[in-house]
Parts: C-alpha cells; sequence; structure tokens
C-alpha cells in the first residue's frame, strides 16, 4: 500500500499519543519515523552531545576521540587505502527509526550527514570530514515475491544473498559483476550495471519504489506517482542524492533458462590482432551475451594476458550456443593461448556465493569512462599503458553494451552512458608503492580521455578533476539534479559529491 504523509502530529503530545495519531493515518508506513515536516529546533549549533543521540537510537554511536573509533573508521572502507577524512561520529543503524533521529538531530547541530551502504566504493565516497556517518550495513531485511516478481530490499543486502533467494522461484536480478561483497545500496543509486545489462538494462531502471528518510527526517515513498522528483534522482545519482533510502522495492527477472560462458586468453603481443578483431565481434555479438576484453597483469612473471569473457544467457543451451558462435570463429593470423568454448555455468557461477568469504582487500585505485570509440581505437590509445600491465599485476577492462536495449531506459538521473565502459584498475599491496601504481591508473586512463562521452558515478574517481560529477550525467539531468538538491535539502544536510 503506497504511503501518504498525513497532517503532523502535535509534537507536544507524549509518545503514546503521537504513535496512536500516527497508527490512524490511512496508508502510513509505521516505523516510528515521524510523518510530515519536522519541527526544526529553535537554537542550531552547538558542541553536539552525542550521548543524547544514543539515547533516542538502537543503534550503536561511535564519536570521534572515543578508543575505538579509528578501528571503526577502517571498517567503514573496503579499500586498503584509507582516505584521510574523519566523520564528527559513525553510527551503525539499526533501524529507519535511526536514520529519522539521527538527521534530526544532524539539523539541529548544523552536521552533515554522509551515507554508507556497503563501504565498497573505491574511492571511499562515505567517508566525510566532520557530521555524521550512517553506516546502513545492518539494514539487511529481503523479501521475495516471486507471484508478482518483485522484492524488496534493504541497503545492506549484498547482490549474491539477492539471487540466492530468487533463483529458487526462477528469478533473477541484474546485480554486479564479480559482487560478492557489493551492497545494493550504493550499487543501485549509482545506476547499477550488471549482468545482462543491454537486455535488463540498468538495475536502477528496475526499481518500482523507494522508501527514503528525507532532509527532515521524515520518512516517505516515492514512486511514479507520489514524489516522483525523489524517485527520478534516486535512480542514478549516486553519492549526491539527497536522502537516506531504506528500502528499495525491485522489479524483477525471469532466470534465464541456459546460461553458457566462452573464454579465450592471448599473449599481451597480440594487442593489435585481438584489437581488430573486436569491431567484428561488437558488430555482431546479440544483446544477450555479456562481454567483457581485459588485459590483466601477472605477478608470477608469466607476462599479460588479454582476455574475452563472454557469458550468453538464453532459454535454451543451443540458442546460448548460436549467441557465442562469434567467439569461437577466431580471424586468421591470431590463435588463443587457451580456450574455453560453450562451458555451462550455474547461478552461483554467475551470479556469486551468498555464503562467498570476502578476502581482505589490498590497495586499489580505479576509474572508469564511457566512449562510443571503437574497441580497436580504445585499445589503440592504451596500447603502452596495457604493454605495463606486464609489472603492475593490475587491469585494463572494456565493457561493451548492445546500444539498442539501453536506449529504451526511462527517464531517470541515470542518464551518461556509451556503447563500451573502459576501466583501469590499480591493485598492490604495498603502501611503498602507491605513487607508482597511482600514476599508472591516471596515465592510462589519460591516454582514451579524449575518446569518452562521460563518467560513471559508481566507480569513477570524482576527486581527479573539478568537474567529473558533472560528467556523469547528460547536462539537462546535471541541472535538474542542482534543483532537487536545492529544493528538497536546502539546509544542505546531505554531502554532495566528492571534489
Amino acid at each position: 500500500m503506497p504511503l501518504r504523509t498525513p497532517t503532523p502530529p502535535d509534537l507536544t503530545l507524549g509518545r503514546r499519543d503521537v504513535l496512536r495519531l500516527l497508527a490512524g493515518a490511512s496508508g502510513a508506513l509505521l516505523t516510528g519515523c515521524a510523518f510530515g515536516r519536522a519541527t526544526r529546533s529553535r537554537t542550531r549549533g552547538g558542541t553536539p552531545n552525542w550521548t543524547q543521540l544514543q539515547n533516542v537510537v538502537r543503534g550503536r554511536l561511535i564519536s570521534r576521540g572515543a578508543r575505538d573509533y579509528e578501528s571503526h573508521r577502517q571498517a567503514m572502507v573496503w579499500n586498503a587505502v584509507k582516505s584521510e577524512r574523519f566523520p564528527a561520529a559513525i553510527m551503525h543503524v539499526e533501524s529507519e527509526v535511526d536514520v529519522c533521529e539521527a538527521i534530526r538531530f544532524a539539523r539541529q547541530h548544523d552536521l552533515k550527514v554522509a551515507i554508507r551502504g556497503g563501504g565498497h566504493n573505491w574511492h571511499n565516497s562515505a567517508l566525510r570530514q566532520g557530521g555524521i556517518m550512517l553506516d546502513l550495513s545492518g539494514l539487511n531485511e529481503l523479501q521475495v515475491n516471486a507471484q508478482h516478481r518483485t522484492a524488496a530490499v534493504q541497503p545492506g543486502v549484498k547482490g549474491p544473498a539477492l539471487m540466492a533467494n530468487l533463483a529458487p522461484h526462477g528469478l533473477a536480478f541484474p546485480i554486479a559483476h564479480d559482487g560478492a561483497d557489493v551492497a545494493l545500496s550504493g550499487y543501485l543509486l549509482n545506476g547499477g550495471l550488471g549482468w545482462n545489462y543491454s537486455v535488463w538494462g540498468p538495475a536502477c531502471a528496475s526499481i518500482e519504489a523507494l522508501d527514503i528518510v528525507n532532509a527532515h527526517g521524515e520518512l516517505i515513498r516515492a514512486d511514479e506517482r507520489q514524489n516522483a522528483d525523489l524517485f527520478w534522482a534516486a535512480r542514478g545519482a549516486g553519492p549526491g542524492f539527497f536522502g537516506v533510502v531504506t528500502r528499495f522495492h525491485l522489479r524483477v527477472q525471469p532466470l534465464p533458462k541456459a546460461m553458457l560462458r566462452s573464454t579465450l586468453t592471448y599473449p599481451i603481443e597480440a594487442i593489435d590482432k585481438v584489437a581488430a578483431w573486436l569491431p567484428l565481434l561488437a558488430r555482431s555479438v546479440p544483446a544477450n551475451v555479456n562481454w567483457r576484453c581485459l588485459a590483466l597483469g601477472a605477478r608470477d612473471g608469466t607476462g599479460a594476458r588479454l582476455v574475452i569473457l563472454a557469458v550468453a544467457f538464453a532459454d535454451s543451451d543451443s540458442d546460448a550456443r548460436d549467441a557465442l558462435g562469434a567467439f569461437g570463429a577466431e580471424p586468421a593470423g591470431l590463435t588463443a593461448i587457451w580456450k574455453d568454448l560453450y562451458r555451462a555455468v550455474s547461478v552461483e557461477n554467475v551470479f556469486g556465493r551468498a555464503d562467498a568469504v570476502v578476502p581482505d582487500s589490498p590497495r586499489y585505485l580505479g576509474d572508469e569512462l564511457w566512449s562510443n570509440a571503437s574497441p580497436q581505437e580504445l585499445l589503440t590509445s592504451m596500447r603502452s599503458g596495457l604493454l605495463a600491465t606486464q609489472s603492475t599485476g593490475s587491469f585494463v577492462m572494456l565493457w561493451f553494451s548492445h546500444r539498442k536495449g539501453w536506449l529504451q531506459q526511462p527517464d531517470m538521473a541515470f542518464s551518461r552512458s556509451g556503447s563500451t565502459l573502459v576501466g583501469v584498475y590499480g591493485i598492490w599491496s604495498d603502501a611503498a608503492e602507491d605513487s607508482e601504481k597511482q600514476a599508472w591508473v591516471r596515465t592510462t586512463i589519460a591516454s582514451v580521455d579524449p575518446l569518452k562521452v562521460g563518467h560513471y558515478a559508481g566507480t569513477s574517481d570524482l576527486t581527479f578533476a573539478p568537474d567529473r560529477a558533472k560528467q556523469c550525467f547528460s547536462p539537462s539531468a546535471w541541472d535538474k539534479l542542482g534543483q532537487l538538491k536545492r529544493k528538497y535539502d536546502p539546509d544542505d544536510v546531505f554531502f554532495s559529491y566528492l571534489r
């Protein structure tokens, strides 16, 4: 039943009176959050009394200066490279009420609010200087309605867990590639570039409604009929969204009956021949094939490799084999050093296991951009960077989309994409190598910068240039996001994009 905002309760009433008043509001979601505009304190600012906030929330609050503050701050970031930014306090949220109370407290004390879903952002976007970080990873309720092909998930739910609950019903969702540790919250808010993208579209296009705590500490429903502007913004605004999504209501898909994978591996020295073949593949591979070309650095001294990896989603094995046919027809003069064609793969092989053990993350830096240039032009432009992967142990990825699919997506903040997503990623373990690895990422992504049409907010380094966030959206979407930010968060309660 849709949420409806009732008349604001009289805040002079007792707690039980307020709850009775809320219970009488038709269509209200009873979470303990007040509906309607929250009353602002007459006196704002001053030193926050963190004990006061802790007394009204269930989740644990750790303020800066507490003995275990730094261990909690470090744990908020998946990347072993930790940014030198320090929230005034970190709250491990346990309920929607906690979110409402925290935002009201932040407004009263002129504090800004940062949101952490799973902490998997490469660039620590949830880690901000000052303010309150709300850690939503503990909100992990999940419900599946197989009959109506819908699911409701809280922010801390991870992709493989959702798939583990969908697959027994013959259902699926476009979760993240290699996303065992990726929570759905940030993934969905950024757009969600996942499996079977060219058929299912970006994951945010499958959001039917959201429960949001807004900048006044009110819990509201946003969909196409109510709070439609917030619904538009939440589907793609990413770390610049001006609200806290506490539940995503999703439309799910029928699980493909057959999934086959083909893998071809070449020495890095074959780069020119592979580059010449990729445009032919791009023209012949159908939309139901999710495929990538990766340049993988090797740490064992065997040299870097170029790997073409393709997964077909189809109604039968024969249809999947047909979809992968182009990968078994190498041009003259190009021979893979390792080839594995038409291998049947399970749901767990593709979408990951819900109980997978995620190893401690090493040090990372990544950057991505969208391009409509040909794969050959992209690989040629990055040639020196790709050859250098032999010593870096890092990788470059070209991920190809089928444009006929994603051009049909609804109007939403996610508005910038292209035929190829180019990603450059540095991965290392020794802090002494930070400068070298970071320089390689910067130089390699810069080599294709003239070929870009924009960036992706979920994984691009928004600190690389002052206008990086702007480049993640169409001009009209960027202007609309600015207007909506001023409308729904005029007091600037929520942190916006990193710069």
